[in-house]
């Protein structure tokens, strides 16, 4: 314990060391901090998806309008305006650099969307030499297979169908305005590698139409309360930039996530300040259905078919999906919205709940609206689903280049039921909450100050709460930028909620109080050599039980380019909580398409290591090895994923072709 100590020392001190900073590094961590502050406990997570969207489809701040300049991640309405006026005043971009000559842009955020943002070549060139038709297509495949090297119980007593193999395979195409897909997984334990499949054609400007999308996708709209994605950022160190969503319209969808998607088809017109849309869906999900009522009683969201009640519910219920959207932009920084959807279920929900869907047809009424108008932004969503209202709305002032505020109020009836809502809020099913948020951002060179306050209340008895409930949460995030290398942070966190809480004699609501330090230095000590140390002290108290725990972590990254064509990443935790209610997530470094934020609880230590060669500048090949030991545990998890081991350890290959 003593040389893990001395190396974590060590290394610190050897940041000081100055040469050359590599930028694509340094935009990827940009990346993964947008990822660690919005992910929960993953696998692999459909965020990614978000990220890896603009990554292979940056968008052309020669052609891009208001609407896609903002939606981009790490910009916002005044840098989006300000590209737009660049562009008119100088004609065109010449190339990506050039956005470091907009006042509003400074070197780090340049950094940050450097990789999501693209000049294309023909627009600058004098004259086009004519291209072949092999150079105009796109490829991308993906191959991955991760493995557990210990056996869960299920594989023992054999409940299990398959063997401990996830594999996933992803083939994209591209030709000119031509897309398509197709994903197919398997998940350890299932029988079969074709058990999930998803694949999608999409065709861009033909016609009248401006996209057409056959097969999976998703839809965006407003700020999710009627229609949006699985996935979507929230609360993190960003305390003014993620309140607000930027919706993307009609996606085409190629995600290991087997929820939550469209499959049918989708249509996008568009007449110069009108967009018309229009989606079709009939997809099958797994539920759990009682025999004899024939009613609904659970919807599985797990994706999982390894046990035979697993198996039995796969596909079980139909889902008929059919809306259509129409926005309209009378000016570029101004946008109005209506939506409407309907949801059929083959089967119906049952009456006997007032916390959940009743019935089997569902219809949800929307408008958004966005105005962007000297420095002052508003955004907001009004939804109606045929019983009630939701409401939720946001104002952000730029006050100057230097200060940021944003305020945001929600207002979620509970019985605001819908089926793909997923509007910004303290719960993750948009229902039954009021809450009030402000948050500021604040520039004073060197420091980057975010601070937000979110209070919420939920004002009837939930599933999880007999009674009414309430809660507040506080975060302040500090950035010291020492030097253009070395950069530190500390971030505070603490959330008061009260919760239900169940003790030998009776169930109560008491007050849970949890607080977050973080203290965390990010260097580079040599050429091509990145470093990162944390650590990071958490409290849970409940109020009334005299019940108090804590818990700590440390860790120290190392991330390397000793080639071109050669990274590897090490990371070394140490952890020590008193139980689960004092976990502490680690976001690591992963393979391509993949998201790992892995809760840390108990006593013991982690450590992965991960690497990632490229070939020919069209191979990539990435595997990562990772372990975790609990010295004084004599298992791992519990009933069929339980492995009687006192350490848990992954192996993951992937192999990413691309030209």
């Amino acid at each position: 314990m003593r040389f893990i100590f001395t190396a974590i020392i060590y290394l610190s001190a050897a940041s000081y060391i100055i040469p050359q900073i590599d930028t694509n590094f340094i935009s990827k961590d940009f990346i993964d901090q947008l990822l660690e502050d919005s992910s929960i406990e993953e696998e692999d997570s459909e965020l990614y998806d978000l990220i890896e969207y603009y990554y292979n489809n940056p968008v052309n701040i020669n052609s891009a309008d208001y609407n896609s300049l903002s939606a981009v991640p790490f910009l916002n309405e005044v840098t989006a305006e300000a590209i737009i006026n660049y562009r008119n005043q100088n004609q065109k971009f010449f190339s990506v650099s050039e956005l470091k000559l907009i006042e509003e842009i400074d070197n780090q955020l340049f950094q940050k969307i450097r990789l999501f943002v693209s000049v294309k070549k023909r627009e600058i060139m004098v004259k086009e030499q004519p291209k072949s038709f092999y150079s105009e297509i796109d490829l991308e495949i993906r191959n991955r297979v991760i493995s557990n090297l210990q056996n869960a119980k299920g594989y023992i007593d054999k409940n299990y169908s398959g063997n401990k193999l996830k594999s996933y395979n992803r083939l994209k195409a591209g030709y000119k305005n031509y897309k398509a897909g197709i994903l197919i997984e398997k998940d350890a334990g299932e029988m079969s590698y074709t058990d999930y499949v998803s694949a999608h054609i999409s065709i861009e400007n033909f016609s009248i139409f401006r996209k057409i999308i056959l097969g999976d996708y998703l839809v965006e709209f407003g700020q999710g309360l009627a229609m949006w994605s699985p996935y979507s950022f929230s609360k993190g160190s960003d305390a003014v930039g993620t309140i607000n969503k930027r919706n993307r319209g009609i996606i085409q969808y190629t995600s290991a996530d087997e929820n939550n998607f469209l499959r049918g088809a989708a249509v996008k017109f568009e007449f110069e300040n009108l967009t018309l849309t229009t989606f079709l869906s009939k997809n099958e999900v797994d539920a759990n259905i009682d025999p004899v009522s024939n009613v609904i009683t659970s919807l599985p969201v797990t994706g999982y078919h390894r046990t035979i009640n697993e198996i039995n519910n796969k596909n079980r219920l139909t889902l008929n999906t059919f809306g259509a959207s129409a926005d309209f932009h009378p000016l570029q920084n101004i946008s109005l919205s209506l939506l409407t959807i309907q949801n059929n279920f083959s089967s119906e929900f049952p009456d006997d709940s007032p916390f959940d869907l009743s019935g089997n047809e569902f219809r949800q009424y929307s408008f958004a609206y966005t105005f962007f108008i000297d420095k002052v932004s508003l955004t907001g969503e009004t939804s109606f689903n045929s019983v009630s209202v939701a409401n939720l709305h946001n104002l952000k002032l730029f006050i100057n280049d230097n200060l940021t505020f944003v305020t945001s109020v929600r207002n979620y009836p509970r019985n605001f039921f819908t089926v793909f809502a997923n509007g910004f809020g303290e719960s993750n099913n948009t229902q039954n909450e009021f809450g009030f948020y402000s948050g500021l951002q604040l520039k004073i060179n060197p420091l980057r100050i975010n601070i937000y306050y979110d209070h919420f209340k939920f004002p009837f008895a939930s599933y999880l709460n007999p009674l009414p409930a309430s809660g507040n949460e506080f975060m302040t995030n500090i950035e010291y930028k020492l030097n253009r290398d070395i950069f530190f942070t500390f971030r505070y966190q603490n959330e008061t909620k009260e919760i239900s809480y169940v003790t030998a004699s009776e169930e109560l609501i008491t007050k849970r109080l949890t607080n977050k330090y973080r203290i965390e230095m990010k260097n580079r000590a040599a050429n091509n050599l990145f470093l990162k140390t944390r650590i990071e002290y958490h409290t849970f108290e409940l109020d009334e039980l005299n019940n108090f725990e804590d818990g700590f972590l440390i860790y120290q990254d190392i991330k390397t380019i000793p080639f071109d064509n050669l990274s590897a990443y090490f990371r070394f935790v140490i952890f020590n909580t008193q139980s689960y209610n004092t976990r502490i997530y680690e976001f690591e470094n992963d393979l391509y398409g993949m998201m790992s934020n892995t809760a840390l609880f108990g006593e013991g230590y982690r450590w992965y290591l991960l690497i990632k060669y490229k070939v020919f500048n069209m191979l990539t090949f990435s595997i990562k090895y990772s372990e975790t030991i609990k010295p004084a545990e004599e298992s791992f998890g519990s009933g069929n994923s339980e492995k009687f081991t006192d350490h848990d350890n992954y192996l993951n290959l992937q192999f990413d072709l691309k030209f």
